[in-house]
């Protein structure tokens, strides 16, 4: 136990920590755990049964109203919550609601006792020293510590990342990524690895997208995102020339404005600069969605931008994420996108990009993935999200579906 006290001490002392009080940070993160509800197989099972537990841990974000984020999959279908303290005390804790697409989770406790941690106002940096407090294995309140190795990262349906090499471990899940200061800077949410432990490949929800997150789980209980509908690519040394740019000027150049989307009705035009959304910087594509995805449905979005190097201020509201990217009835749960790009022949090819498919749904269901292109329906060629609209409006019976996947044609048919 000395061994390990003076181990952790020691690489503390190298994160240049000596303005952060260890005891404040470790009052902050408590130990969670859920007992799943269990799996009918195993209620139908005449066997004796295990129990389902998961272990992760929490931070404490608002002693006053006993708030504690975590991740998603941590309480993921909970028939019981305990959040135990740094001290020791063990609380029974209430899900206030979670969203799946950010990991993220709300819970909250009621005592007198509880010590909150300062959220970040400082934009994470890279090469910046932080330590990491959670309850990897069951062991209670470890500190680890190391740098920010890149930002802006993605993972799946996770964007806006931060890296870090600070050793994180299952049970780490939900656990904080802290600055010299003892602030805030993430939630610990996954790694990358070949061993089921650290490899120093960590990734940590920013604070950016946990605030207003955090915010409609409070206020509404659930995350309901709007959508803005536009295409943006990062601008290259290339682009950054040919517009004209100023030197450092940073952001995101308009690709593509979807149909019938606020953006459109807005006034947004392809080859726009989008500098900021609601005063959120967008330098990255990740920037621009997590700055999107984190405003609810019919909410004022203030959009900064450039246009021919001259500086705009346009004002749209968000609509709904769901049933404006629906194409209807027989394919609803799928997002597309307009698709338009030479082969290696020089030929071009259109269609419908699918980005997304929503598990369980009519899309799911007949065989599509994200990454297929829909080349023709009923044998005719469809480039266009407003000719599927129309399409599928007119259509109650079974379609011919002819798409793309990995450079094979393959035929579906909607149920």
């Amino acid at each position: 136990m000395k061994r390990l006290i003076i181990t952790l001490l020691f690489c503390f002392s190298l994160a240049n920590a000596s303005d952060l009080n260890l005891d404040d940070v470790s009052d902050a993160i408590v130990n969670v755990s859920t007992k799943i509800k269990q799996p009918l197989t195993d209620i139908l099972d005449s066997s004796e049964q295990p129990k389902h537990i998961a272990f992760g841990s929490g931070v404490i974000i608002d002693a006053k109203e006993g708030y504690i984020v975590t991740n998603a999959h941590v309480i993921q279908d909970p028939e019981l919550i305990i959040v135990t303290l740094h001290d020791g005390t063990r609380l029974k804790a209430k899900e206030i609601g979670r969203d799946k697409m950010t990991d993220l989770a709300l819970i909250q406790v009621k005592s007198s006792h509880l010590v909150p941690m300062p959220l970040s106002k400082d934009k994470p940096e890279v090469g910046q020293r932080v330590i990491t407090v959670g309850n990897p294995f069951g062991l209670d309140h470890t500190i680890t510590s190391g740098i920010i190795s890149g930002l802006n990262r993605q993972l799946g349906q996770l964007y806006n990342l931060i890296q870090t090499d600070a050793p994180i471990n299952p049970g780490n899940s939900g656990g904080a990524l802290v600055n010299d200061t003892g602030e805030l800077l993430g939630i610990c949410t996954a790694i990358t690895t070949v061993s089921g432990g650290s490899i120093g490949l960590g990734f940590v929800i920013s604070i950016d997208t946990v605030q207003p997150i955090v915010e409609q789980l409070k206020k509404y209980g659930d995350v309901k995102r709007g959508m803005f509908g536009v295409v943006v690519q990062e601008i290259s040394p290339a682009l950054h020339k040919i517009l004209k740019l100023q030197k450092n000027q940073k952001g995101v150049m308009v690709a593509e404005v979807l149909p019938e989307s606020p953006a459109l009705k807005a006034g947004i035009k392809v080859e726009d600069i989008i500098l900021s959304i609601n005063g959120h910087d967008t330098t990255n594509p990740n920037e621009l969605k997590a700055a999107i995805s984190s405003v609810r449905i019919d909410a004022d979005l203030i959009i900064q931008l450039l246009r021919d190097n001259k500086p705009m201020t346009i004002k749209s509201k968000t609509t709904n994420f769901e049933g404006s990217q629906k194409s209807g009835t027989q394919l609803s749960g799928a997002q597309m996108i307009e698709y338009k790009e030479l082969n290696k022949d020089n030929e071009l090819q259109t269609g419908l990009l699918v980005t997304d498919v929503k598990e369980g749904s009519e899309a799911f269901l007949i065989g599509l993935q994200k990454g297929d292109l829909i080349k023709a329906i009923d044998r005719k060629p469809i480039g266009q999200l407003a000719n599927l609209k129309s399409i599928l409006q007119n259509k109650n019976q079974q379609l011919l579906i002819t798409i793309e996947r990995n450079e094979q044609n393959l035929y579906l048919g909607s149920i």
